[in-house]
C-alpha cells in the first residue's frame, strides 16, 4: 500500500497595506461651500453698493470762459458736444452725474494748445459720467478723447481728431481733415472739406460729401461712401459696402458681405472672399478683369486698351459689371 504524501501549498501573500481612510464627503464639500458663500456675500455687497449709488446719484453743472487758442483738446468720461461758430473765446459747460466722489475738472494751456479735462475718479463702487459741451471759434483744430459717450462736432473747424472708446461719432462741416479712431459705435461724417480717415472695431461708417481722400478700416459693420472728391480705400472684415460717386480711384478689400459700387471715375479694385460684387460703370469703356467662382455678368462698356482699369475678384460670390446706375 502506497502512502499519499501531503501536498504543501504556498502561503498566500500578505494583504496590501490599507491606504488612508477616505475623507468624508461632507469634509470634501466644505471648502467649496465656503468659497461659494464668500462669492455670494461679495456679489450681494456689490449689488447693494450699486443700488445705493443709483439712489444717491446727483447732477452738477458749471460753466467757464477760456481764451481762444489754435488747438482745443477735450478729454471726458462722457458725452462731448462741440459747436464751431463765430465767437472769440472758448465756452465750456460741464455736466457731471455721480454718487459719491465727483469727477475732476482741469484746464491747462501751453502755447497754442488748451486742454480741458473732465474725468471721473476711478471707483468700482460708484457710477459716474463727466460730459462737456463746448463752443469754439471757427478754424479751431479740435481734438476729442472720450471714454464713454457720444461725440459730436458741428461747424467750420480746422482739422478734427476723435478718439472714442464707446459711443457714436458725428462730424459735420469741418474745413480740414478728419481722423477718427473708435472701438464701438457708428461714425458719420458729412461735408468735410479735407480727407477722412476712420479706424473702427465695431460699428457702421457713413461718409458723404468729403472733399479729399477717404480711408476706412473696420472689423464689423456696414460702410457707405457717397460724393468723395478724391480716392477711396475701404478695408473691412464683415458688413455690406456701398460706394457711389467717387472722383478718384476705389480700392475695396473685405472678407464677408456684398459690395455695391457706382459712378467711380478712376480705377476700381475689389477683392472679396464671400459675397456678391456689383459695379455700375460711368458709361465710358474700361479694361475689365473678373476672377470669381460664381456667376459673371457683364453689360457695361469694356475695352482692353482703356485707361481706366476695373479688377473684380471674389472667392465665393457672383460678380456683375453693369452700365450706369439709373
Amino acid at each position: 500500500m502506497t502512502a499519499t504524501q501531503p501536498t504543501h501549498l504556498p502561503a498566500p501573500p500578505p494583504p496590501a497595506p490599507a491606504g488612508p481612510p477616505a475623507a468624508p464627503r461632507a469634509a470634501r464639500a466644505r471648502p467649496l461651500a465656503v468659497v461659494g458663500g464668500v462669492l455670494a456675500v461679495l456679489l450681494l455687497a456689490y449689488g447693494v453698493l450699486q443700488v445705493l449709488a443709483w439712489m444717491f446719484t446727483r447732477t452738477t453743472s458749471a460753466t467757464a470762459t477760456l481764451a481762444a487758442t489754435d488747438v482745443v483738446e477735450l478729454v471726458a468720461d462722457g458725452e462731448v458736444l462741440v459747436t464751431v461758430s463765430a465767437v472769440d473765446d472758448v465756452r465750456v459747460e460741464r455736466v457731471a452725474r455721480f454718487a459719491w466722489g465727483g469727477p475732476r475738472y482741469e484746464v491747462t494751456s501751453q502755447g497754442d494748445r488748451t486742454v480741458v479735462r473732465h474725468e471721473c475718479v476711478e471707483s468700482w463702487v460708484s457710477s459716474c459720467s463727466a460730459a462737456l459741451e463746448v463752443t469754439v471759434p471757427e478754424g479751431t483744430h479740435v481734438v476729442v478723447r472720450a471714454v464713454d459717450g457720444d461725440v459730436r462736432v458741428a461747424g467750420p473747424a480746422a482739422d478734427v481728431e476723435v478718439r472714442a472708446a464707446d459711443g457714436e461719432v458725428e462730424v459735420s462741416g469741418a474745413r480740414g481733415d478728419l481722423d477718427v479712431r473708435g472701438r464701438d459705435g457708428d461714425v458719420t461724417a458729412q461735408g468735410v472739406r479735407g480727407g477722412v480717415a476712420v479706424e473702427l472695431s465695431d460699428g457702421d461708417v457713413r461718409v458723404t460729401e468729403a472733399g479729399g481722400d477717404v480711408t476706412v478700416g473696420g472689423r464689423d459693420g456696414a460702410v457707405v461712401l457717397a460724393d468723395v472728391g478724391g480716392d477711396a480705400d475701404v478695408r473691412t472684415s464683415d458688413g455690406r459696402i456701398e460706394v457711389r460717386d467717387v472722383g478718384g480711384a476705389l480700392t475695396v478689400r473685405k472678407r464677408d458681405g456684398d459690395v455695391g459700387v457706382a459712378q467711380v471715375r478712376g480705377d476700381v479694385t475689389v477683392q472679396a472672399v464671400d459675397g456678391d460684387v456689383t459695379v455700375h460703370g460711368t458709361g465710358d469703356p474700361v479694361a475689365l478683369q473678373i476672377t470669381s467662382n460664381g456667376r459673371q455678368r457683364v453689360e457695361g462698356a469694356t475695352d482692353p486698351g482703356a485707361a481706366v482699369h476695373v479688377d473684380l475678384r471674389t472667392v465665393d460670390g457672383d460678380v456683375s459689371y453693369l452700365g450706369p446706375a439709373a
